[in-house]
């Protein structure tokens, strides 16, 4: 009897669960210093059904993504949103970054990934910092995390509610 109950409990969570609504709520940003060309590449890789939904509550509206009823001004409520939740700084002066494109995932239907380019980055800098908020005000568990690559060294760091920016030695 109590396995049944246990049974029903756990089932009942999970019908729980609306079409919106997932248990794990991630990003991953994939970010490459390059010295040599002075410049940061980025990308950003989030899942269209959450970003969906932030830019629904952003804009007041329904906006599909990356579907054929995509709406015609969803690239430039993408950009704005990640230049709002995303940005670079190093040694404390921010960086601008170009938007270069996106696309799906063909092994995951509800990933994105957004590209990004910041050029001309000061040849002797010593730190970067990353502030990444995105979708954590609509998703308490929301964990974004920062993979740093600058030639043969690669830091990970996880950015989440109450922790939204790491700072990251270039040298």
């Amino acid at each position: 009897m109590k396995y049944f109950i246990l049974l029903l409990a756990l089932s009942g969570s999970f019908l729980a669960y609306t079409a919106n609504e997932h248990p794990i709520y991630v990003s991953v940003a994939e970010i490459e210093y390059k010295p040599k060309t002075q410049s940061i590449e980025i990308a950003l890789k989030v899942f269209a059904d959450d970003l969906e939904h932030a830019l629904a509550k952003t804009k007041g509206q329904e906006i599909e993504i990356a579907t054929t009823k995509e709406h015609p001004k969803a690239t430039d409520f993408i950009v704005e949103y990640i230049q709002k939740h995303f940005s670079l700084s190093i040694d404390s002066t921010p960086l601008e970054y170009k938007y270069i494109g996106r696309e799906t995932d063909d092994k995951d239907i509800f990933a994105l990934w957004l590209y990004l380019k910041v050029e001309n980055t000061p040849p002797s800098a010593e730190t970067l910092t990353v502030r990444n908020d995105i979708l954590i005000s609509f998703f308490r568990t929301q964990n974004n995390i920062i993979t740093y690559k600058q030639d043969k060294t690669i830091r990970r760091y996880s950015l989440y509610k109450g922790h939204t920016s790491t700072t990251i030695p270039l040298n």
